[in-house]
């Protein structure tokens, strides 16, 4: 047996283990990107929550009739899923519509919505109001 140089079968066995190595760390690479991604939709996410609980403020009123008054001449909360209703009108509000258009076909499916319940208080009717971000919704 000649020991100038390697056999195929060596050179063959080290390309696999060379190989295999160069795949799991590309595999952790690949995975780290994926879960920054994901952080970061869900940062959105929170980002467009807020604004939508914001912009939701300005719908608190006792007269919903004077239209002259309500946020861009309209009591509906631009999109709203039911279309012209009450921005707090009791029920549930599908305003997926508000979120980020980009967030289409990333495989972070989404859908946002927010749930108006009345609570008496005092006499009073007070509007409570709990908004949410559904992941992945096919």
């Amino acid at each position: 047996m000649d020991s100038r140089g390697t056999t195929f079968v060596e050179l063959m066995v080290a390309t696999v283990l060379l190989a295999s190595a160069a795949s799991m760390v590309g595999s952790v690479f690949l995975s780290g990107s994926q879960q920054s991604a994901r952080a970061q939709r869900r940062e959105e996410g929170s980002v467009c929550l807020q604004q939508l609980m914001d912009e939701l403020r300005n719908y608190v009123t006792a007269d919903t009739g004077t239209v002259a008054a309500a946020p861009g001449g309209s009591w509906a909360l631009p999109g709203d899923g039911c279309g012209s209703c009450w921005a707090l009108q009791p029920g549930k509000h599908d305003v997926t519509a508000r979120l980020p258009t980009a967030w289409a076909g990333v495989g972070m499916e989404a859908a946002m919505s927010y749930t108006v319940a009345g609570e008496s208080r005092n006499g009073l009717t007070v509007r409570r109001v709990d908004a949410r971000i559904d992941w992945n919704v096919r």
